[in-house]
C-alpha cells in the first residue's frame, strides 16, 4: 500500500473498502478491534495516498478519513498518525495553498487535543516537522513569508511544551529544518533569524539538550 507506483493507493483503497463491505468493523466478529479491520490498516492506505504524489491524493486521503469517521467503530477512529499522513499529503504538493491547508489541519488537530476531546489526536514531533519542512521548501523557492511561518510554528511548539500543554518538544531535526527555512530565504530579516536560531541551538547543545 505504501508503493509510489501509480494506481497503488487507489487499488489499496478499493481492496479496503471491499473488505469493509464484507466484514463491517462494527460487526460482532470485529468487536474489540483485536482482529480484522482497524485504524492501522486504514492508516496504511492514507499513507499510500500521501506518498503517491497523484494530483488528487490529499483529497482522496481526506475522503477516506471521513469514511473512517462514518464507520462509528472506535478501533477505526482516526488518530494522530492518520492526520499526520493527511498533513503530509498536502505538504508534499509544495504549493502555498496546499501547505497552508496542511497547517490548517494541524491547527484543527491541536485545537481538538487542547480542548481535551481525544488524547490520541495530540500532534507529535513528525506532525509539526512535516509542516515546517513544507514551509522550508517554499522558502527555498524564494516564497516570501514561508520562513516566518516555519518559525512561528516552531515557537508555538516550544511555548506549548514549556507550558505543559504538549508532550512533544521540538527535536534536532525540527530546529535544523526551521533554521534552513530562514537560511534559504533571500530576505535580510530571515537570514538574521537563522543566525539567532543557530545560536539558540548551540546553547541547547551546551546545556545538554539533544
Amino acid at each position: 500500500a505504501k508503493s509510489r507506483t501509480r494506481g497503488a493507493a487507489h487499488r489499496a483503497e478499493m481492496i479496503l473498502r471491499e473488505a469493509v463491505t464484507k466484514f463491517p468493523p462494527g460487526s460482532s466478529e470485529q468487536q474489540g478491534g483485536n482482529t480484522g479491520i482497524n485504524v492501522d490498516i486504514f492508516n496504511a492506505v492514507v499513507t499510500a495516498w500521501a506518498k503517491c504524489r497523484e494530483q488528487d491524493a490529499p483529497q482522496r486521503a481526506e475522503k477516506l478519513i471521513v469514511f473512517m469517521d462514518q464507520l462509528d467503530a472506535p478501533w477505526c477512529a482516526p488518530n494522530r498518525y492518520t492526520f499526520t499522513s493527511l498533513i503530509d499529503a498536502y505538504a508534499q504538493t509544495n504549493e502555498w495553498e496546499s501547505v497552508y491547508e496542511a497547517e490548517r489541519i494541524l491547527n484543527r488537530l491541536l485545537e481538538q487535543y487542547l480542548e481535551g476531546e481525544q488524547d490520541q489526536l495530540e500532534p507529535n514531533v513528525a506532525t509539526w516537522t512535516i509542516v515546517i519542512s513544507a514551509w522550508m521548501r517554499l522558502s527555498k523557492k524564494n516564497r516570501k513569508g514561508a520562513a516566518k511561518r516555519a518559525g512561528n510554528l516552531l515557537r508555538r511548539m516550544e511555548d506549548l511544551y514549556s507550558n505543559g500543554k504538549l508532550s512533544f518538544k521540538p527535536d534536532a531535526i525540527t530546529y535544523v529544518t526551521c533554521m534552513n527555512a530562514y537560511a534559504f530565504s533571500k530576505y535580510k530579516d530571515d537570514i538574521e533569524e537563522a543566525e539567532k536560531l543557530l545560536d539558540e541551538m548551540n546553547e541547547l547543545y551546551l546545556d545538554g539538550d539533544d
